[in-house]
């Protein structure tokens, strides 16, 4: 779950840093975000600007939050040059957070026990586990192609064997 979870992160995320872009004049890259339609599509010209330059290569002039876009930015340029690490450690910290939560909920669940020390640090924990799926699931939510179709298919990841030269981490948690 914790693979799932982390692989999610980046389309999200670059999605985010593709909105927020936001150069005093349009260069490459917003133009290339600009002609794109969805959101899934928007990511791709975020992750090649990151690829071929690194995090400079993203201007957050323009927007509010620019002094925590830049760390962003450079988390996902570190993410595209070498996605086995980074995604490691992401998936590491959901699983950690992911544990923690089912161990409070074993307890609440098996001893009734609805107080205790950890109960809050687990809680604070989790909270960006949660946002993080629930950012990832309305990602990955298409609409149907026809009203009698059941399948929908899911949005291209920016993430190919080009782009994410190692592949991802798919270990189990």
């Amino acid at each position: 779950m914790a693979a799932v979870i982390a692989c999610s992160w980046p389309p999200a995320d670059l999605t985010a840093l593709a909105h927020r872009h936001k150069p005093s004049r349009k260069d490459d890259v917003a133009r290339a975000i600009t002609a794109c339609a969805t959101p899934q599509e928007r990511a791709r010209p975020v992750a090649e600007a990151l690829i071929a330059g690194g995090a400079s290569a993203l201007d957050f002039t323009g927007a509010p939050t620019k002094y925590s876009d830049r760390p962003a930015a450079q988390r996902m340029a570190d993410l595209v040059t070498d996605p086995r690490p980074v995604l490691g450690d992401v998936a590491e910290a959901f699983r950690t957070a992911l544990r923690r939560l089912y161990g409070r909920r074993s307890i609440i669940l098996h001893r009734g026990a609805t107080q205790g020390v950890a109960l809050e640090v687990s809680l604070r924990t989790a909270a960006p586990l949660v946002g993080t799926v629930r950012t990832a699931s309305c990602t990955l939510r298409t609409p149907k192609t026809s009203t009698h179709s059941t399948s929908r298919p899911g949005p291209k990841s920016p993430f190919n064997s080009s782009t994410a030269r190692h592949g991802f981490p798919l270990s189990t948690a």
